[in-house]
């Protein structure tokens, strides 16, 4: 917001005072050294910051009132600032440099007052480093600039294009999301700009805004429309959908700081908002003098700053009355987005909640907050309280400055200055009910305009955005349509196998056109691809010349896989490896390239000792001999009309039970042993007894049943899931909001059971019979998961995006979908909001949102925890667990 810089610092303790600071990470919270606090240093400057000058110094919410005299609530006041001296080594010294020592997480800035509650405890979403990269920016930029330089070329337009490589699958489908909503971004703030530009008056109202925005974004029908072949009205009730999102957004998008790396057009001095004849409002002296003498008394300019001042504070925060943020119109836009608009001009599934219009009130929050809207306070303590307390704003020498300037003189010069913008129509005043009364200011006298002081831009404004969007709104102006023509998608194994198919025909293409081949319409070329490893080998791309690796790649091996698919047959290629300051794999080839491009390429290596590996295959062999063709889906393998269990399928389990069958693995699975003879030797393979291959083919039968336990589970849930929810459904005493809690819970379920058994399955789907068996560790899984953990994702939008299972190594699932993590896939966001449970815990399976949860102490000193039973002591380490922490 301000600038002001902080020090993320370790504090050494001696007791309660610190005795030393070292620097750390932004993200470290937590050491292994008790003596350790985290913090920030901040410098010290003349009348930054006055402890004891409590009510104009700390956030209001930190303050209590005892006997009429502000004090800092007990609560708060273990994260007051306080004054060290440093020397340059960071030890605490009677001579140094001050600075002021915020214990704990960033929690308001003493420059600029801003304040953070407890909701938001990570401090990366409130401070940004002077060498904070964002690896997801970096890219989308560089691969924009690398586009642009392509389009520029001779080449086909089937080889401008630019395949990127990750080693996660999440960052590809991030990456994919990313780009995408960069481009939207850059058109929609550059499309503004050059609207502005090319109206004759050089200035936007409300009115005209999003028509004009619209003309100057040079969109076709089928950019944006769900049926772009629509004739009659049809065509102009999407137009005027399309209007209105662009509205919602043009207004959410006056927000200051949402984007961390990417500020908007008022942060980089290219927008300006003004409000209309507000000069001549500031002149009518009998309207200043009828309120506080103080307001009388201000000279017009001084007027007019106040009154901008107050109104820039009711826009940025909001407070706008305009149809784009009333929530009752937003519900309408949404449902003809639905209908109309087809991404990314459509509200997309992460934009369920819409940025509503606040209200300003000039008063503190009280305690008993009853108004059922978003409102902004500015109250006698906040900045602009402060402000309005300062002699010099009125004159040191004002007759009208009373000697005790309180919180009810405060109150009357707001009100009244409000009241004159109110009489002028650029404030609406509305009754909310419980005596509060809400300010908001009318769109309608609104000024769009660009910057007019074309002045050098000051160090705070990021020159390079700057410049892109200057750049754009000049192409635009030209009717240029390079931006609409990009686009990014993901190519990773979590992709359906059909849609893989489709984006990688799209992919052949480049920047090809939209063209009817054969009386069918063929989509556009796809210009970029975001792909996990899958793309390394055996997918035909066509004609590539440009490679973008997001991160160093984990051997030289890779290496030359991921850069050999550019450049084949002769022709000279451009890969780019991006490499982030933060990581020390990539650094080190950074410093070293030659290591990883010319590096010794050597074979993977395979541990034939491997008993699981072994086993996996000679499970193969066996379920070779039975004969049995298990289809492409579970379903067809378990007899699910016997809800006990769901048994092997009749047919089946005679096949697999038949003794020739045992005795045909046996033999082959001798001869597989006597390949492996060198590696089973008692030092590799202290597993392997003579008796070892026995014990596993006639024990497979029992094995092959048992891998469906999973699969088991999964089903029974869904099923006992949909039984608790129809029995909310069916009882007339519950309330509305639990029957609509249990219509949700019924119907996630039903899509739940529709993937488990789905006759489509397809060799890539993660309940394909093969691909199940292989991820449950019974038959070889190579590259699959093995015994994953599996999360549901909902599909966005019917007609588009598929409900589907994603898979994960058990390793890396317990990371990525624990509780409140974000999963990316296909370009949408989710959540990990609850856990599916599974067979063990069916007898817990709720119709409510809510999951049964058991009561844990953990032990103070190991940190054993103890479910259920609160013993003395811990059954670990024998100590006292009195103290211990309680989770439920």
């Amino acid at each position: 917001e301000c600038g002001q810089e902080y020090f993320p610092v370790w504090a050494e303790m001696e007791g309660k005072s610190p005795r030393r600071f070292t620097p750390r990470e932004l993200t470290e919270r937590s050491s292994e050294d008790d003596n350790l606090q985290f913090g920030f240093l901040i410098p010290s400057e003349e009348g930054l910051f006055d402890p004891n000058d409590v009510e104009n110094h700390y956030p209001e919410e930190w303050l209590e009132y005892q006997n009429g005299f502000p004090t800092l609530k007990p609560q708060y006041k273990k994260y007051s600032p306080y004054p060290v001296t440093l020397s340059t080594e960071g030890e605490v010294a009677g001579e140094g440099v001050p600075f002021w020592f915020i214990p704990g997480s960033f929690r308001f800035c003493l420059q600029c007052d801003i304040y953070y509650d407890g909701s938001i405890r990570s401090d990366l979403s409130k401070l940004s480093g002077l060498s904070t990269e964002g690896r997801s920016s970096a890219t989308t930029v560089l691969v924009l600039s690398a586009l642009r330089h392509l389009v520029g070329t001779d080449l086909e337009e089937k080889a401008k294009k630019i395949l990127g490589f990750t080693d996660n699958r999440q960052d590809a489908a991030l990456q994919a999301g990313h780009f995408n909503d960069l481009v939207q971004i850059l058109l929609l703030r550059s499309a503004l700009l050059s609207a502005i530009e090319t109206h004759p008056d050089k200035r936007l109202t409300d009115d005209i805004l999003t028509q004009c925005v619209l003309d100057n974004l040079h969109l076709e029908a089928p950019d944006y429309a769900v049926n772009p072949e629509a004739k009659g009205p049809r065509v102009q009730n999407v137009l005027k959908t399309l209007r209105d999102v662009l509205g919602y957004r043009l207004y959410a998008d006056l927000r200051r700081g949402w984007r961390l790396t990417n500020p908007n057009l008022e942060q980089l001095k290219l927008l300006q908002l003004d409000y209309q004849a507000l000069d001549e409002c500031c002149q009518d002296e009998d309207e200043w003098r009828k309120g506080h003498a103080l307001l009388g008394s201000l000279s017009p300019e001084k007027r007019l700053r106040l009154a901008h001042e107050i109104l820039d504070l009711m826009r940025k925060g909001l407070c706008i009355k305009c149809r784009y943020l009333d929530p009752l119109e937003q519900e309408q836009i949404r449902n003809r987005s639905f209908t109309d608009l087809k991404e990314p001009w459509g509200l997309t599934e992460e934009e369920r909640e819409l940025i509503k219009g606040r209200y300003l009130i000039p008063r503190s929050r009280p305690r008993q907050w009853q108004v059922n809207v978003d409102t902004l306070h500015l109250s006698y303590r906040s900045k602009f309280g402060r402000r309005l307390r300062n002699q010099s704003f009125w004159g040191l020498d004002n007759p009208h400055y009373p000697t005790d300037f309180d919180e009810s003189v405060y109150n009357a010069i707001v009100d009244n200055l409000l009241k004159i913008l109110s009489t002028y129509g650029y404030v609406q005043v509305e009754d909310l009910g419980n005596g509060q009364t809400g300010y908001r200011i009318d769109a309608s006298v609104l000024e769009w305009r660009l910057v007019e002081t074309l002045e050098e831009p000051t160090g705070s404004v990021n020159r390079f955005f700057r410049t892109l969007y200057e750049n754009i709104a000049s192409l635009l102006g030209q009717g240029d349509r390079f931006l609409h023509q990009l686009e990014a998608r993901e190519h990773t194994a979590q992709v359906d196998a059909e849609e893989r198919v489709l984006r990688e025909g799209r992919f052949r293409r480049g920047m090809a056109p939209e063209r009817i081949v054969n009386g069918q319409v063929e989509e556009a070329g796809l210009p970029v691809l975001f792909c996990s490893p899958t793309m390394e080998l055996g997918v035909d791309i066509s004609t590539l010349n440009t490679v973008y690796l997001r991160n160093v790649p984990p051997t030289p091996a890779n290496y030359a896989q991921r850069s050999g698919r550019a450049g084949r047959s002769g022709q000279p290629a451009l890969v780019v490896t991006y490499c982030a300051a933060k990581s020390p794999h990539d650094q080190y080839f950074f410093a070293d390239p030659p290591r990883m491009v010319a590096g010794a390429v050597k074979p993977p290596s395979i541990d034939l000792a491997n008993e699981d590996l072994v086993k996996s295959h000679l499970h193969a062999v066996w379920l070779a001999e039975t004969g049995v063709k298990l289809g492409s889906s579970v379903k067809d393998v378990l007899d699910l009309e016997k809800s006990e269990g769901f048994p092997l399928k009749a047919e089946i389990a005679s096949e697999i039970s038949k003794a020739k069958v045992n005795d045909q693995a046996l033999k082959r699975g001798e001869h597989i042993l006597s390949m492996l003879e060198a590696a089973l030797d008692e030092e590799n393979a202290p597993w392997f007894t003579p008796t070892w291959l026995d014990h596993v083919v006639t024990g497979a039968e029992k094995r092959f049943d048992e891998a469906f336990r999973r699969w088991r589970s999964l089903y029974r849930a869904t099923v006992s899931q949909m039984n608790l929810a129809h029995g909310v459904l069916n009882n007339a005493a519950v309330s509305e909001r639990d029957r609509n809690e249990a219509v949700s819970r019924y119907n996630e379920a039903v899509s739940q059971q529709k993937l488990l058994l789905e006759d489509r399955q397809t060799m890539n789907s993660d309940f394909y019979t093969y691909r199940y068996l292989a991820s449950e560790g019974f038959l070889p899984g190579y590259n699959f998961p093995r015994l994953p953990l599996m999360a549901y994702l909902p599909g966005r939008r019917e007609r588009t995006v598929r409900d589907s299972f994603l898979s994960r190594p058990r390793f890396l699932g317990l990371s990525e979908f624990g509780p409140q993590s974000i999963i990316y896939h296909e370009g949408s966001t989710y959540r990990v909001r609850k856990a599916i449970l599974t067979l063990r815990d069916e007898g817990s399976v709720t119709a409510s949102a809510n999951l049964p949860v058991q009561t844990a102490r953990l032990c103070p000193h190991c940190g054993y925890g103890h479910f259920a039973t609160e013993p003395d002591r811990c059954a670990h380490c024998g100590e006292n667990i009195e103290d211990g922490l309680l989770l439920s």
